[in-house]
């Protein structure tokens, strides 16, 4: 795949061989052997740099996302590592901040950097957690939900919330079978009270892209860019429309089981949570047909758009067969 598609994000399309030289020795990492880009995800630009101390990702911003946008996913990164959760580590640059910040040839450039993680994310390996990691991406899940903190809201086209929104705005691009399960979900959308549900910090896109397994077999979960302040069941409905995603009936039951019980051993749900979840995990299925057609509208033709649109598309008959 022709990497000037992602390149474009930054609004920079010329050599940045020298722009890595420079701020690999700004952040203390080494002398620059190599770069490549990350050919994954919908906004910003990631890199992998690898130079005579090690191997490091360079996640630079969309061009699109506000200073604030930037200079918060910095600040949530800091929060999230500081409370434990499985993140690579992160590094300051000379200028002393963990957000990064030049100018290219007239093009501002705003960056944070972090340990490059040995490993495949579960999109690249193409399987489904075991049970052991599962529990402990629970576990994690619980461990946000405890994080305080309130983050300036950040528009994410592939929330929960924004489901009636995006909908709206291509329906009548939507395949038409597909409609039969979307348009029920519309309909009673301004019904669930979504606002009303207790709330908390969540990272709201742990799905195969986002979670990484190491070659030592361990954990670590990026890219929080889209984290926000949403009902704490999204977080879980996210979780069993991807990696906990099986067709396998019983077994996907099994693991919706096994993501409530566990869970709940950290953060005791409000019955109308665990009433609302079905629904949720409905929704979180649909957000993956409804952006995923949307981005092939848009001509955005990267893999992932298929295997979005296909998850979801069995994911959404899946959970309304059993809870209708």
């Amino acid at each position: 795949m022709d990497s000037s598609i992602f390149q474009e994000r930054i609004g920079y399309k010329g050599d940045l061989g020298q722009f890595f030289s420079k701020a690999t020795g700004d952040y203390g990492l080494g002398s620059l052997i190599s770069y490549d880009p990350i050919l994954q995800g919908y906004e910003d630009f990631n890199v992998k740099v690898k130079t005579d101390l090690g191997k490091y990702l360079f996640k630079i911003m969309g061009d699109f996302r506000t200073d604030e946008e930037a200079w918060q996913y910095a600040d949530v990164i800091k929060t999230v590592v500081n409370n434990g959760i499985a993140h690579p580590k992160i590094y300051k640059s000379v200028q002393g901040n963990l957000l990064y910040r030049t100018d290219l040839n007239g093009v501002d450039i705003r960056l944070v950097v972090m340990d490059y993680v040995n490993g495949k994310d579960f999109f690249q390996l193409k399987e489904k957690p075991t049970k052991e990691e599962a529990i402990f991406l629970v576990g994690q899940a619980a461990k946000i939900s405890k994080i305080n903190l309130k983050p300036e809201y950040v528009y994410d086209g592939w929330a929960i919330p924004n489901f009636l929104k995006e909908y709206n705005d291509i329906k009548d691009k939507i395949d038409s079978d597909d409609l039969n399960y979307l348009e029920p979900l519309a309909s009673n959308f301004s019904e669930l009270g979504i606002e009303k549900l207790p709330h908390c910090f969540v990272h709201g896109d742990l799905i195969a892209t986002n979670v990484i397994r190491s070659d030592n077999n361990g954990l670590f979960i990026i890219d929080f860019a889209v984290a926000n302040y949403y009902p704490r069941i999204q977080e879980l409905a996210v979780l069993l429309c991807d990696l906990l995603f099986v067709e396998d009936k019983e077994k996907y039951l099994e693991n919706y089981k096994l993501v409530l019980e566990t869970y709940q051993k950290e953060v005791k749900l409000e019955q109308k949570e665990i009433d609302l979840l079905p629904t949720f995990i409905k929704l979180a299925h649909a957000m993956h047909i409804v952006p995923a057609t949307r981005e092939k509208i848009k001509g955005n033709l990267l893999p992932e758009n298929d295997f979005w649109l296909n998850s979801g598309q069995k994911g959404i008959r899946l959970a309304t067969e059993i809870w209708g």
